[in-house]
């Protein structure tokens, strides 16, 4: 159960990026739901290598652990969805005693895969038309479907070939474990029932929201000497197309009159969640929302609009404007090139750095991802990361083959630096004030 939810909980993040690109290149309902099966076929090989009621229990919840730890931008949710969905595979092979059965894989993987969209749901921000709910049932089928062909048919097949190859050993099933197992299921459904209403409450963000960094002054939200009207807009999160009533992010910036070189605005969640959105797309995509959730003294704030679904964010405690800080790359390249971290957005992971003020999470993303987008010289060799004090070398082919290595944004008070580091934690240069190829 440990090995196959490590590899679950690795893998989750790669099927995660595989699923955006496709929702990117695609832009049709349901490309980010094809690949929800995945997530659920270490689960459905889990039960059936061991056969005991509980495997699904277990490994769903130490699947999500790893997860957690390893920098899913999901947060504590993730605990959520991987229990569920292992309640779901373990009730459905328990009411089924044929669990070598096709369909019976099938209903269980399909209703596992699919149960993800509904524990978002509990936690997104919900939409104002009854429509929106069809699309969400939408969602669910789509991922039923790739529970069917990616856990189920994909789980089999797995399983038959360990069965001809002796490594599966049919386990005792007594009566005394069917007894205890309804009171057992029972009591992990109460559980996750609990876990979700704690995570509702505890997840819920403040009633006022500071807008800060690089700003002529700090302002606090909502504020009545701000005259700024609630709009209705339309929008669409995982795929889910709807409509939102909101503040519009740009007024409540520009009322707090950020800096000339403003280039990001950096949104904190109650949950300690970051994400930035570029002023560029600020200043361009209307739809990007403060939305209120709730009323009186349970009102609180969340961001919805972005291009991105991960700056989709509940529970808004605080927004940052953040001053642009250039990283130039040049030498051996076919022209001198600026680091964007908004273009790389949909790419990074999170992990944890200790540059010097104690252990938080940052967002990085592959140097070799950005060395390939470059146009380099055949004779280029060599990487130097550049700092005031001193120089770092690699050879170009280490960088290339090293997806551990990446730039990480450090986003302080009013502006961001870079830092390299792996994503095990190590910080191997901060700051960085370039980077030459030669």
């Amino acid at each position: 159960m440990a090995i196959l939810a490590a590899l679950g909980g690795i893998s989750s993040s790669y099927i995660n990026t595989i699923g955006d690109t496709f929702q990117a290149i695609l832009g049709i309902p349901g490309a980010t739901q094809w690949a929800a099966g995945f997530h659920i076929l270490w689960l459905i090989l889990s039960f059936g290598i061991i056969r005991k009621p509980g495997a699904g229990v277990a490994t769903g919840l130490l699947k999500g652990c790893v997860e957690l730890l390893s920098g899913n931008t999901h947060g504590i949710i993730i605990l959520l969805v991987g229990l569920v969905a292992g309640l779901v595979i373990d009730i459905i092979f328990f009411i089924f005693q044929n669990r070598s059965s096709l369909w019976v894989n099938i209903v269980a993987a399909g209703l596992a895969s699919a149960s993800n969209v509904f524990v978002f749901q509990i936690f997104a921000t919900l939409p104002s038309d009854s429509l929106a709910y069809s699309a969400i049932l939408l969602l669910a089928l789509v991922a039923f479907a790739s529970g069917v062909i990616f856990a189920a048919f994909l789980g089999k097949s797995l399983l038959a070939a360990l069965n001809k190859a002796g490594v599966i050993k049919e386990p005792v099933y007594t009566e005394k474990n069917k007894e205890i197992l309804p009171l057992a299921f029972v009591c992990i459904a109460l559980i996750s029932i609990a876990l979700a209403v704690f995570l509702r409450i505890n997840l819920q963000g403040p009633a006022t929201i500071t807008i800060s960094g690089a700003v002529e002054h700090t302002l606090t939200f909502p504020n009545k000497a701000l005259e700024i009207e609630q709009i209705i807009i339309p929008a669409a999160l995982r795929d889910v197309s709807s409509t939102y009533t909101g503040y519009p992010l740009i007024d409540l910036v520009q009322s707090a009159v950020p800096s000339k070189n403003a280039a990001y605005i950096l949104i904190k969640a109650v949950d300690g969640y970051t994400f930035f959105i570029s002023c560029d797309e600020l200043n361009t995509n209307d739809a990007i929302l403060l939305s209120p959730q709730g009323k009186g003294k349970d009102i609180s704030f969340d961001v919805v609009g972005p291009e991105s679904s991960k700056a989709w964010i509940r529970g808004v405690k605080e927004i940052q404007v953040i001053a642009k800080a250039p990283l130039i790359i040049s030498g051996a390249i076919a022209e001198e090139f600026e680091f964007n971290p908004d273009f790389w957005q949909a790419t990074m992971d999170s992990t944890k750095l200790d540059i010097g003020n104690g252990s938080q999470k940052y967002q990085g993303v592959q140097l070799q991802l950005v060395l390939r987008s470059l146009k380099l010289f055949p004779e280029a060799k060599q990487v130097i990361i550049q700092s005031d004090n001193s120089d770092l070398s690699f050879s170009l082919n280490e960088v290339i083959s090293d997806d551990s290595l990446r730039i990480f944004v450090i986003i302080g008070d009013t502006d961001f630096t870079y830092a390299l580091a792996t994503m095990d934690g190590e910080v191997l240069m901060y700051p960085i004030q370039g980077i030459n190829i030669q």
